[in-house]
């Protein structure tokens, strides 16, 4: 299976303020707060992908799409090859956007839950579980695949904590690490990251099993 992952909707704040970045960082001055906001903004993307969290709420387009190898009459049943269960790439997830099957020429058809007209339901989300599982009703599936080709599944969702303050200080210490790491090397090689980002953030790390 081969996957990407895109932000749609950017955060609409860091989890950590320039006034607390510069604090950390023993800065005096104000004049390198433009260099601190970018630096904050790469540390938390950095700790997001070690997590498999997204920190501030934002909305991510999940595309996933089936091994090159599988034979064109069987690519509308190469969600059943996982059993139709698929894990969200970041938690925690706040809702569902929308899911759609895309055909050869990336339309999208979107999948129901619950078809407005007929109640079917083609796909359910447990959030409550760290990642979120979506099940995706393989018959409903199937019967699209008759005359849909699925090459594609499209996963729209908002994930994240709802603000800054929401955010567990493990991770904002761990992002402060970071950022001052950052700051102290910038221009020249940079070397390792500090051992302590990664002892601060493995309690809060998503395991991924499927």
């Amino acid at each position: 299976m081969y996957a990407s992952l895109a932000v749609t909707t950017p955060p609409a704040a860091e989890p950590v303020s320039v006034e607390l970045a510069r604090l950390h960082c023993r800065i005096d001055t104000t004049d390198d707060d433009a260099i601190l906001a970018g630096l904050i903004t790469a540390a938390r993307s950095w700790v997001e992908n070690f997590l498999g969290r997204a920190l501030i709420a934002q909305t991510l387009l999940w595309t996933v799409a089936p091994q090159s190898d599988l034979a064109p009459e069987r690519i509308h049943r190469w969600p059943r090859r996982i059993h139709g269960t698929l894990e969200l790439p970041r938690a925690p997830v706040q809702s569902i956007v929308s899911v759609a099957a895309l055909d050869d020429n990336l339309t999208a058809w979107t999948l129901a839950n619950p078809d407005p007209i007929t109640g079917d339901t083609d796909y359910t989300i447990d959030l409550a579980l760290e990642p979120a599982r979506l099940h995706l009703d393989a018959r409903s599936l199937d019967a699209l695949g008759v005359a849909l080709p699925i090459r594609h599944l499209q996963v729209s969702f908002v994930t994240g904590y709802p603000t800054p303050a929401a955010v567990p200080q493990p991770i904002v210490q761990a992002i402060l690490l970071l950022i001052a790491f950052y700051y102290e090397h910038r221009g020249d090689g940079g070397g390792e990251v500090p051992a302590a980002v990664e002892t601060l953030l493995w309690m809060h790390r998503v395991m991924f099993f499927a």
